[in-house]
């Protein structure tokens, strides 16, 4: 099995920032994805995001997974993936304005 880091940087994801890192925590995709989460990932996950405080693992695991989920869905329209949309102040974007591609 993969690791998150593995696949974050073969497919050229990119992270949430402040605004898209709330609306990646309250996503509730029906999709899954099978990675795994190991040392170097958390690492980099922790480092990399602002997040306050402590999390736990299955929270920090989701989040993974939105990540590579939100990355991989490209907007109809304007090819944009929809984790970038995300990120903008002003996201208002309807969940069927997007398709799921894989690597």
């Amino acid at each position: 099995m993969t690791t998150f880091l593995n696949i974050y940087t073969a497919e050229s994801m990119i992270l949430p920032n402040n605004y898209g890192l709330a609306r990646v925590q309250r996503c509730n995709h029906p999709l899954s994805v099978s990675f795994e989460l190991d040392e170097d990932s958390i690492e980099f996950l922790k480092n990399n995001l602002k997040i306050d405080g402590s999390i736990y693992m299955p929270t920090l695991k989701k989040i993974a997974e939105n990540i590579i989920i939100l990355n991989r869905e490209i907007h109809f329209s304007n090819g944009e993936a929809r984790i970038s949309l995300m990120n903008l102040a002003n996201y208002n974007y309807l969940p069927t304005s997007f398709n799921y591609t894989t690597h």
